[in-house]
């Protein structure tokens, strides 16, 4: 072999650490904050422990996980049976032939604006994909099923960026990435469990949630139903 020259396990080693590297950036990228004048700049490098201690799941009632991990309903799925969604009006099946990805979406009679935080969907859901950066079509591997309360199945056509607005901080703006657009669905949902695994900390209580990045408050939610929606305004307050 030629000076310079690398033989095949050598290859093999140098795509696999590049691989490994690709990943690491991938994953780090799925969630950041940012802003301007006072606000400090957030990446979402860092990891927080105890992010599910005020988190009770919406399956079997117990706190400590969210619904998605519950070993209840895994078992009872992996037995055949249904699985329950927020409100009770909705559910998430696995479509035939396609992986098992959960993602809630209430099924109402009008769409609802704003975002809201839900601790049961596995994704974060749109229906408007115009709102969205970086937009390319959902790969057939990503296809997952949101089955409405009327029992209509729906598929994301869909995924790109979207850039949320702070409810707590006029200067500060949050990327979310890998946002799926559903059309029908009825309502905009924020994954807890998705951003808890990028370092995000969640707390619930007294019908309210306060979400926070390195130590600082980013957004705040008001409980309805069993979500927590994002409002903007002068006439809302969760503090």
């Amino acid at each position: 072999m030629r000076e310079g020259e690398l033989d095949f396990h050598q290859v093999v080693a140098r795509l696999t650490s590049y691989e490994a590297t690709m990943d690491d950036i991938k994953e780090s990228s799925a969630f950041s904050a940012h802003g301007g004048g006072g606000t400090s700049g957030r990446s979402s490098g860092s990891r927080f422990g105890g992010g599910k201690s005020n988190v009770t799941c919406h399956y079997c009632g117990k706190p400590g996980h969210y619904m998605r991990d519950c070993r209840k309903r895994l078992a009872e799925q992996s037995h055949g049976g249904n699985e329950r969604g927020a409100e009770g009006n909705q559910r998430s099946e696995r479509a035939p032939a396609t992986p098992r990805k959960l993602a809630f979406a209430l099924m109402d009679k009008s769409r609802l604006k704003d975002w809201h935080i839900d601790t049961g969907s596995e994704w974060h859901i749109t229906y408007d994909a115009s709102e969205l950066q970086n937009v390319r079509t959902v790969r057939p591997e990503e296809i997952f099923s949101v089955t409405g309360y009327d029992g209509s199945k729906q598929q994301p056509t869909h995924v790109g960026r979207y850039t949320l607005k702070s409810n707590v901080d006029d200067n500060l703006e949050i990327e979310l990435d890998n946002v799926y657009v559903v059309p029908n669905a009825m309502v905009k949902l924020i994954s807890a469990g998705t951003l808890d695994e990028r370092g995000v900390v969640f707390e619930f209580g007294d019908g309210k949630a306060e979400v926070r990045f390195k130590g600082e408050t980013i957004l705040r939610g008001k409980k309805v139903g069993r979500t927590y929606v994002i409002s903007y305004g002068s006439g809302y307050s969760a503090g």
